[in-house]
């Protein structure tokens, strides 16, 4: 929890991690597998136990109730180029594509 309440401080997150990384090259397909980084998203999930577990150790009072959480995750996308881009090229495609499936469909496009 701390670390989500600092996280506009973490250098980790808070750097642009924006890249594309060469998997391998599929020569049938004449094209490379690539991950895409495009930065990281969070979103509110809730969080519960269908059938709450019976504590037998520890801390009988340990809180099992809901709850709602924001979950920071990386957004990511595999996918197949006929070119690797640096991570400056591939910043700038980012940039003027802005949304994920735009992004995705440019970089299957190259």
């Amino acid at each position: 929890r701390k670390w989500v309440r600092s996280i506009s401080e973490d250098p980790d997150v808070c750097t642009d991690n924006r890249m594309m990384v060469p998997v391998f090259y599929d020569g049938q397909k004449k094209k490379y597998k690539v991950w895409c980084v495009m930065g990281y998203a969070a979103k509110k999930v809730t969080i519960s136990f269908a059938v709450p577990p019976k504590v037998m150790y520890g801390n009988p009072d340990v809180d099992l109730k809901e709850k709602a959480v924001s979950s920071i995750y990386a957004v990511f996308a595999e996918v197949y180029t006929g070119c690797v881009l640096t991570r400056e090229e591939f910043r700038a495609l980012c940039d003027h594509h802005k949304t994920f499936s735009a992004i995705t469909r440019a970089v299957e496009g190259l």
